[in-house]
Order: C-alpha cells, then structure tokens, then sequence
C-alpha cells in the first residue's frame, strides 16, 4: 500500500511524520535527505538552541560556548588568522546572554552555523566537547614533612579537591554485620567500579547533570549491580563490564574501552598516593551513591520532552528507568563496599 510508505525513500513503511512540512519518513537518513533539508536544518538549529537554553548563564558555561566555537574555527583546516577568529569570536559574544538562544545563535557566522550544523548531522559533534580528564589519573606524592603541633585531620589533601567528596557517614562493616565478608567481595567491587569508569567517561564527566541515563546505563552495565553477580578475578570482573557495555542499548562502545576501563579502575584501585589508597575507591563509590539518591528524586514521567523527543520518540522513551525499590538495593550495597573498604581494603593483597 503506496499510502503506507515513506514518502522521502519511497521504499520502506513511514514510522514518523514531520511536524513542520507533515511528510511521513521511515528513518533518521531519510529526515536529513538533501529534499527535506528546510526542515532538517530548521530542526538542528533548534536542538543547538535548546542546548543552549538549558545551561546556566554563568563564567562556565561562557567558557564553555568559546570553546565549542574555537574548535568549530579550527574545524574548518586551521588558518593564519585563527587568533582573529578567536577574538572575533569574543568580541561578538561580549555583553550576549548565553541563556538566550536566539541571540548568541545570531552572533554566530553563515560558517560557523553552517558547521555546527553539519557537525551534528555527522555525527561529530563530540568534537565540539572540551576533553575530560578523570581525576583519577592525577597522583598526589606522599607527604615528607609533617607538623608536630599541628593535626594530620587539619590538614586537607590536595587530592581531596579534584575529586567527588567522599561520605562522611561510613560505618565500619563490623558495625553493621557479624557476618564475614566473602573472598569475592573485593572482586565484585571491581565489576561495579569498571562500570563506573565506563559510564562516567561515556557521559564525558557530566553524568550529575543527567542522573536518570547515567543510573540506567551503570546498572545495566555492572552485573553485580543489575543482578548480583559474582566473580573471583580483575579480568573476569572487568571482561563482564566490556561484554554488557557492547550489548547495551542505551550507549555505544569500542574495543578501546576495554584498554581504558582496566586502567581506569586500577588508578582507583592504586588511589592518590600509598598513604591513602582507598580514597579514590570512596570516591567512586560515594559518588554513585550520590547519583543513585538523585535518581530517587527525579521523576522522569514530568520531564519536559524537547523536540528531538517529539519527533524520534523512541529514543527517549525505550530508556528503561529503574523503579525506586531496584535503585534501593543498589544503594544498600554500594553502602556496604564502602563499609568492607573502611576494614578490609589492602590494594597490595588485590593486585
């Protein structure tokens, strides 16, 4: 049936109509089609100004716009006149509202929307994302000198600000439970810690600002978490994670991942320095608590749907949002990895 196609392909049934022109479409090649590009573009533009509504209008987020706008300059091959552009760049934007799309998008040149356009239909729009270094990768030496007549709790570790505050409420296991712990705890922990690393990277260190993706991305991706699985080896803890990260539908991966997420987890593991190398792991861990308690207070049902939203509906709403009772039992026991690291964490025993 002729009235059942995709009226851009002509092939394929329709699955989507455009709610600018009505024309009925089977898939995202076919929305950007050189013969529906009015609406395409008129649509992408949006998408940018959307983005651009949502973040605050403060130092940062500034910062941010010049930077995805420098890159989108030396996108272009990299001239002689780059620092022109630059500072073209923030004359332009001196005095604009960052919180108003429409303003800074008309700042913007016929070239740099043009590519920032054509950026995000190629799918190369990461490259426009300032790179994001894990803090677990700094170390911090050892302390050679101390005070006598001054307390070690005085003073603060630089460590402890490039990195997400630790809890300030962990129990000691013995405190909490009689029972001794199993030889596989240290293990399992491994297998949550590679998801961390794996999510948080695929989020390029903004997961906070996106709760409700990152926790169902973290849970589907760490066994022990989704459904308590057990291991008695770093490789096979972490092989897990590599596996289910391949097979999940709510992110892409590489075999890179697999490379980085054994480093990354060891540096947690190794923490800042050997005087306190269970700190990076108490991060870690008290961040994904966090994450998981703000999940608890978001309720996705209220979310306010963007455009893309509206017309590929399926993206967002096959995201499969974990219910309160299953974020519960993840953070029960994200709350008792803290407690056996208080105990019985020996990095030297592990690896």
């Amino acid at each position: 049936n002729e009235d059942k196609l995709c009226k851009i392909c002509n092939t394929n049934p329709f699955k989507y109509v455009c709610p600018r022109c009505n024309i009925v479409y089977c898939s995202v090649i076919c929305y950007k089609a050189v013969s529906h590009s009015d609406c395409s573009e008129a649509f992408y533009k949006e998408c940018i100004q959307e983005h651009i509504k949502s973040q605050e209008p403060n130092v940062h987020s500034r910062k941010k716009m010049l930077e995805m706008l420098e890159r989108v300059n030396r996108n272009d091959g990299g001239s002689s006149d780059d620092s022109d552009d630059v500072d073209s760049i923030n004359e332009r934007l001196t005095g604009i509202n960052l919180d108003d799309a429409d303003s800074v998008w008309e700042k913007l040149t016929e070239e740099e929307r043009n590519e920032f356009i054509g950026l995000i239909k190629n799918g190369d729009v990461t490259q426009l994302l300032p790179t994001w270094e894990p803090w677990w990768n700094r170390r911090f030496p050892k302390r050679k000198v101390r005070f006598l007549d001054v307390e070690d709790d005085d003073i603060r570790p630089d460590y402890e600000a490039v990195c997400p505050a630790v809890s300030k409420s962990i129990q000691p296991l013995s405190s909490i439970t009689k029972t001794k712990p199993s030889d596989c705890i240290f293990y399992n922990l491994v297998n949550v810690l590679g998801g961390y690393t794996v999510m948080t990277r695929y989020y390029n260190g903004e997961h906070s600002t996106m709760v409700n993706e990152a926790t169902t991305v973290l849970i589907s991706i760490s066994k022990n978490l989704y459904e308590n699985e057990n291991y008695t080896s770093i490789d096979t803890a972490l092989e897990s994670v590599f596996q289910e990260a391949i097979n999940c539908e709510y992110m892409t991966t590489t075999d890179h991942v697999k490379c980085s997420m054994k480093e990354d987890v060891l540096n947690i593991l190794k923490g800042p320095n050997e005087e306190n190398s269970v700190y990076y792991v108490q991060a870690a861990l008290s961040d994904i608590y966090n994450t998981l308690q703000q999940n608890k207070k978001t309720n996705p049902k209220v979310r306010n749907k963007g455009k893309f939203s509206t017309i590929f509906p399926e993206i967002n709403s096959s995201i499969n949002i974990y219910t309160k009772e299953k974020i519960n039992k993840c953070m029960q026991k994200i709350k008792y990895y803290q407690s056996w690291c208080l105990e019985y964490y020996k990095p030297n025993t592990f690896l």
